[in-house]
């Protein structure tokens, strides 16, 4: 009598073979240092480390892919996929773990932070912000020559827009924003500990873009707190060096005045912003006051709850 041995077949051989590489594959992710990708950056890294290649059997030669791969790490090891939802759906692959300050700069790599988030960085704020801020500039446009009262009145008669590019990830609301073109003017590389850097508006630029934009800087309120904590390291000539670089149309001079004088800078400081130019036009310490108090000496609406 003849008895006949059966070989059991692996159902998944890939997935088999896979696992023997693993502890190669792992080490090599690690060596990189990268811990968030896009899927064109994961699958470069994939072919050009040809993590895996001299060891495959012929037999699955044509069948182990970077896409098999990335599945298989998916499934088994400790890279992880993000889907943020915001104008168009945004998809990352996190290698171990990540701060949502890695995963803006992937997404917009000629951006930086800005706003609430710069304040934060900049020792400005005073506690840990739940929105981040994160800025790509607009291509340049041209800058009207000329600007009449009723412009800037139906600008600030309503709310700030905000930007529909926004999205709740890990408990934090993420922002990303277009603003003026100004070449990066005032970025800098921050180290962050323990172990980043990021760009970040220096603390001259930051306290300009909180002033053009409160709504993405938690508002009059906290801005006059960034004020009096900016004071101890505050180039008030870097201050007005910044302002005439961007070159707004709008006076934001007279904001800035204001904010100086309110948090009790010397005198001298608020002089270069009260002879900053010619005070022809009223102006608005924030969009879509009710009743807000006038300032005449710097012809300035700001909140009523300033004053008390």
């Amino acid at each position: 009598m003849t008895f006949c041995s059966r070989v059991k077949m692996s159902k998944n051989p890939i997935a088999d073979f896979l696992r023997t590489q693993k502890p190669i594959i792992e080490e090599a992710f690690d060596a990189n240092g990268v811990r968030v990708y896009r899927l064109a950056a994961l699958n470069k890294f994939i072919e050009k480390n040809d993590l895996f290649r001299n060891n495959i059997p012929y037999s699955l030669s044509m069948s182990i892919t970077k896409k098999s791969l990335i599945n298989f790490l998916l499934n088994e090891s400790f890279l992880s996929k993000i889907n943020l939802n915001m104008q168009r759906r945004e998809t990352l692959f996190v290698w171990r773990s990540a701060s949502e300050y890695e995963l803006m700069p992937v997404l917009r790599p000629s951006g930086y932070f800005s706003h609430l988030s710069a304040m934060h960085f900049n020792e400005l704020l005073g506690f840990i912000p739940h929105e981040i801020f994160f800025n790509s500039e607009q291509p340049a446009r041209p800058i009207p020559l000329s600007i009449e009262q009723g412009r800037i009145d139906n600008a600030f008669r309503g709310k700030q827009r905000l930007s529909q590019a926004k999205t709740d990830w890990n408990g934090k609301v993420l922002w990303f924003i277009n603003g003026k073109q100004t070449g990066n003017f005032g970025v800098v590389e921050k180290d962050i500990p323990p172990e980043l850097s990021v760009r970040v508006t220096n603390i001259e630029r930051t306290l300009i873009d909180a002033v053009v934009r409160p709504a993405y800087s938690g508002g009059v309120k906290t801005l006059l707190r960034a004020f009096e904590l900016a004071k101890p390291k505050l180039s008030i000539g870097r201050l007005a060096e910044t302002l005439r670089a961007i070159n707004f149309i709008y006076p934001y001079q007279q904001a800035i005045g204001f904010y100086l004088e309110r948090t009790g800078y010397d005198q001298n400081a608020i002089d270069i912003f009260m002879n900053f130019s010619d005070m022809r036009f009223d102006f608005y310490l924030d969009y879509g006051m009710e009743n807000p108090c006038y300032s005449d000496k710097w012809r300035l609406y700001y909140p009523s709850n300033l004053d008390f």
